[in-house]
């Protein structure tokens, strides 16, 4: 069940970190991914870092609490883009076909160690083996990692955190971390909430993203805002497809 993956991956926490909240903390992720009963949150990510070997992926939400998530993502890469030469696409209909891949998932919410205020900015993504809608405890997918892990217990595959997110809690800027490999590296990815791409010709929370940019990232020039066409192909793909395409799946 949810709560007994919950305490599974909490008692894992216990023994690294212990946080301590002296207020209230601001549910980034929470208000980001909020459901509602049994609908599905679709979310769209386009990486901002044009060195990304995955530039398009969409999620699913589900079951989302103050505590964490269930999701699933889809990885919806390009034909022959399977190295560092792979160049940003300019616009509306520039991603091609190309391999789908999904990911069965778990994010816990938690506070950022270097945050200065306590707030859930950062979730830890786990793989497991079990969907929620199963109602069986998920078990921990069994493939090799770095390091050797005891029997039952979650390998952290990601860590993602949240660097922006627009007043109109339409799209954020999240920094990806991906764990398990032997050399991760840090993409920036812009998300946005499929009712946005629905409802709006152009995203006007992208001309926030660009100011984020701007002002915390001023010299890296491999770092792209994404255009609303760009992010929209990205949408179609997954909604073109039937294995991404779940049928109680929402976009708002």
């Amino acid at each position: 069940s949810w709560g007994q993956t919950l305490k599974i991956i909490r008692e894992l926490r216990t023994k690294k970190t212990t946080l301590t909240l002296k207020r209230a903390p601001s549910f980034f992720f929470f208000q980001f991914l909020q459901t509602k009963g049994e609908e599905r949150l679709m979310v769209v990510s386009f990486s901002i870092s044009t060195d990304s070997l995955e530039p398009c992926k969409v999620d699913f939400y589900s079951n989302t609490t103050h505590e964490g998530t269930f999701f699933d993502r889809y990885y919806l890469t390009e034909n022959g883009n399977r190295g560092p030469e792979r160049r940003r696409p300019s616009g509306r209909g520039s991603i091609g076909r190309g391999r789908t891949r999904r990911e069965s998932l778990v994010g816990l919410f938690r506070n950022l160690d270097k945050a200065q205020e306590q707030k859930q900015d950062t979730m830890e993504v786990y793989k497991f083996s079990a969907k929620p809608e199963t109602r069986e405890t998920p078990r921990v997918e069994s493939e090799k990692r770095d390091k050797e892990t005891s029997a039952g217990e979650p390998v952290l595959e990601d860590v993602e955190t949240v660097e922006y997110q627009s007043s109109d809690n339409k799209c954020a800027v999240f920094s990806t971390r991906r764990r398990q490999r032997s050399n991760p590296q840090t993409f920036l990815e812009l998300r946005v909430k499929a009712s946005a791409i629905l409802d709006e010709n152009e995203l006007s929370c992208l001309t926030g993203v660009q100011h984020y940019l701007q002002r915390k990232h001023p010299r890296n020039s491999r770092l792209t805002v994404p255009t609303t066409p760009t992010i929209r192909v990205c949408q179609q793909r997954c909604l073109n497809k039937q294995s991404c395409k779940p049928s109680n799946a929402v976009g708002a």
